[in-house]
């Protein structure tokens, strides 16, 4: 049996140091280390997922700085509430970055 170790997670850590670093002037995201998968559930690898609550314009502004390509962003929504969100999946360093951006049904327009 093999035991992963954290090292596996520095890549995608000082990813999210260097996109910090770099956007520093960008609001605050929730940055989480883990693995990533395309909507298709295509592994990724380990990367860094950055997301945003009841903002999308925090979205926009962080997927236009990353250059993430707004035709790779999908729209969802829970059965179950009036939460929705967007998502897009891109690279930044050659690491995946997978964006979200969190929102109600009654504060920003619905997905479809």
């Amino acid at each position: 049996m093999t035991t992963d170790t954290a090292s596996i997670q520095i890549k995608a850590a000082g990813t999210a140091l260097a996109m910090l670093t770099a956007h520093s002037d960008l609001p605050i995201p929730h940055l989480q280390l883990g693995l990533i998968f395309t909507p298709t559930f295509t592994g990724l690898g380990w990367g860094v997922r950055i997301s945003f609550s009841d903002d999308l314009s925090q979205f926009e502004q962080w997927r236009q700085a990353l250059d993430i390509d707004p035709a790779t962003i999908t729209k969802d929504r829970s059965d179950d509430t009036d939460q929705c969100w967007w998502q897009a999946i891109g690279h930044f360093a050659g690491t995946p970055v997978e964006l979200t951006g969190f929102y109600h049904a009654t504060t920003a327009e619905e997905s479809e």
